[in-house]
């Protein structure tokens, strides 16, 4: 019974994370890297260039849409979950190079998320594509 309910907070926690990272990538995509790095231009320092803004807009929404598709399906989780941790580092410092860094909406929260996600053993991640098609590597 534990187990299972341990099963169940997992996949929580990585559909959770998964459907917040794809919304982001869409809204982002929908929006596009040209108007995006034009809107945030300004609160940037002046070395940083507007191409700079807009590659990293389009990796970032390209990282978000793929790693939260394969969160939400539970396919190649540790692959998602490394992807994410570069994207979360850069995003950091960009976040506290716009604002003041314990203003940072919704990063604190994305950010524990994932931190809970790579702490709890995969083994407990049993409702996943990942389980159902390599079960004994869990074991």
């Amino acid at each position: 019974m534990m187990y299972e309910l341990h099963a169940i907070g997992y996949l929580t926690l990585r559909v959770v994370l998964g459907i917040w990272l794809v919304a982001e990538g869409l809204r982002h995509f929908r929006i596009g890297s040209k108007k995006m790095a034009s809107f945030y231009r300004p609160l940037y320092p002046s070395f940083v260039k507007e191409s700079l803004l807009r590659i990293g807009f389009i990796i970032g929404y390209i990282i978000e849409l793929l790693s939260g598709i394969l969160l939400i399906i539970g396919l190649a989780k540790p692959f998602a979950l490394f992807i994410l941790s570069p994207y979360f580092i850069l995003q950091a410092v960009g976040r506290s190079s716009i604002t003041p860094y314990w203003d940072p909406k919704h990063f604190f929260v994305r950010l524990i998320i994932y931190f809970l996600l790579t702490a709890l053993p995969l083994s407990w991640d049993i409702y996943s594509l990942d389980f159902i098609f390599n079960p004994p590597t869990y074991h």
